[in-house]
């Protein structure tokens, strides 16, 4: 895969190659782009021109006779591109209740979390299609066109008298001046506009209503006085058993294992989501009994499948419980490999599942992680739960910019280890990597010193910068020299 960069900050045209499925180690010293690499590749892909002129060079900003822009060519086939950089990690991660956002997303929700959901939603389809008419009651009062025509009308009075033209578009309307004043005189703004609610909420949904409550809020849109209070009482007790009723049928409609406590039976369960208007007098109409009657006949026939549907719930509880496990081993092992007196914990039920850190001396549970990290922990922590989240969103590029130049050899070794080195699935390896850095290590031990460990699973170039142009050079096993290595050559060389 070739990439052409051209026009960027202080990058005049660049050629990047980059081997997929492979680790791509581009080397160069601080000043030759790397950053700038990494941002047009990435803007370049998302084919985000706006974004992309942010990088058009300063030398082209005041005077640009051939009117360059920015452009970046051969990455239009990536779908998608995710960037490990500062604005990664001040975006996305050490927030105040957890480490990483959407930690379910990442962590728990893989593909085979995905497949049994699938299956569980197999099994309660029928229960969550709620019937026409059902599917979601509107707010009880809000505001209506109408009562914003009548104000309208009602600005138009002091006009009235200077002509018999329609104040509001100048045509003769001297037999429409009452008319136009009687608007204002019979209704209040705000009676109408409740009125007005009343009236769609039965031209809508009427038949929805027992017949007594259908009557009475019939004879509340005649009140031409507003409501009193025993109407506002009333309407108070409508609104209730709507907002319940509502609330069930939204239960229903999200119904998944989550609404399963660990240990519960499902035939214990499932009843308790049937509908019995009872306890909704106001909504206990032949319409609403027909409606109701084919959702709770679906919840009989999954409660006849029980057993099955407990099954794939247990099941779906097993897997996340040992997903947990694992990620927090992976994680936990880094840490303490690399010297950190910090662990990790998966911690909540379901969708509210966060990852929380905790200090080894200390039980509970820290607040984000900025503010009891160093600078070097943070981005060792950072660089981990990066690639966590590339292995849930499966990117078709993943850049690393400047990742691991800030550690020491022992440090960088544990990272590229937990990066590169373990299960394909686990880990970045067999995903298509840039890395951009200038550090010469990352270099040498993937490449010279533990090529067979890495199972040519990396290639390695350098950069170079000349008069705005950047050229690569492929790095090979035999240009890495130790010293003696070199001092021999050049010894060998003068000999000549």
């Amino acid at each position: 895969m070739n990439i052409e960069i051209k026009n960027c900050n202080n990058i005049d045209f660049a050629k990047i190659t980059l081997e997929e499925k492979k680790l791509n180690i581009k080397f160069a010293p601080n000043g030759t782009g790397k950053s700038t690499i990494a941002r047009a590749v990435f803007l370049g892909a998302n084919e985000d021109p706006e974004r992309l002129k942010e990088l058009v060079p300063f030398k082209l900003r005041k005077d640009n006779p051939e009117s360059k822009l920015p452009e970046v060519i051969g990455a239009g086939g990536l779908r998608n591109i995710m960037c490990f950089n500062e604005e990664y990690v001040d975006q996305f991660l050490f927030k105040p209740d957890e480490l990483q956002n959407n930690s379910f997303e990442i962590f728990i929700r893989t593909d085979a979390y995905k497949q049994r959901e699938q299956e569980i939603e197999g099994l309660v389809s029928n229960i969550k299609h709620v019937p026409a008419g059902l599917e979601s009651y509107p707010p009880f009062i809000q505001s209506q066109n109408s009562v914003g025509w009548i104000d309208w009308q009602t600005k138009g009075y002091d006009f009235t008298d200077l002509s018999d033209d329609c104040p509001f578009c100048t045509s003769h309307a001297a037999d429409k001046k009452e008319q136009i004043k009687k608007v204002g005189q019979e209704y209040d703004k705000n009676t109408i506009k409740n009125l007005i609610a009343l009236i769609g909420i039965i031209e809508k949904m009427g038949d929805y209503f027992s017949d007594e409550a259908k009557s009475k809020l019939t004879t509340i849109t005649t009140l031409k006085e507003g409501l009193g209070k025993e109407h506002e009482a009333f309407l108070a007790t409508v609104k209730t058993q709507i907002d319940n009723f509502t609330e069930k049928l939204e239960k229903l409609r999200t119904l998944s294992a989550f609404q399963f406590k660990d240990g519960e039976k499902v035939t214990e369960k499932l009843p308790s989501y049937k509908l019995d208007l009872q306890f909704f007098s106001e909504l206990n109409s032949n319409k609403m009994h027909d409606a109701i009657l084919p959702i709770n006949a679906s919840i009989d026939s999954v409660i006849e499948q029980a057993g099955m549907l407990q099954g794939k719930i247990n099941q779906q509880r097993s897997e996340m419980k040992k997903t947990i496990e694992r990620h927090m081993k992976d994680i936990n092992e880094f840490l303490s490999y690399a010297g950190y007196r910090y662990m990790v914990e998966i911690a909540g039920d379901g969708e509210q599942t966060q990852l929380k850190l905790r200090h080894i001396d200390y039980e509970e549970h820290l607040s984000g992680g900025n503010q009891h990290l160093s600078f070097g922990e943070s981005n060792a922590f950072a660089i981990v739960l990066f690639m966590f989240e590339c292995l849930s969103k499966k990117p078709d590029l993943i850049i690393l910019d400047n990742p691991i130049s800030s550690f020491d050899k022992n440090k960088k070794y544990a990272i590229l280890e937990m990066l590169f080195r373990r299960e394909a699935d686990s880990c970045l390896k067999n995903k298509t990597v840039l890395m951009l850095t200038h550090d010469v290590e990352s270099i040498i031990d993937t490449i010279k010193a533990l090529s067979q460990k890495f199972s040519n699973q990396t290639s390695a170039s350098f950069l170079k910068l000349a008069a705005g142009q950047i050229n690569e050079y492929e790095i090979g096993k035999d240009d890495i020299q130790i010293f003696s290595q070199i001092c021999k050559s050049v010894f060998q060389k003068y000999q000549k």
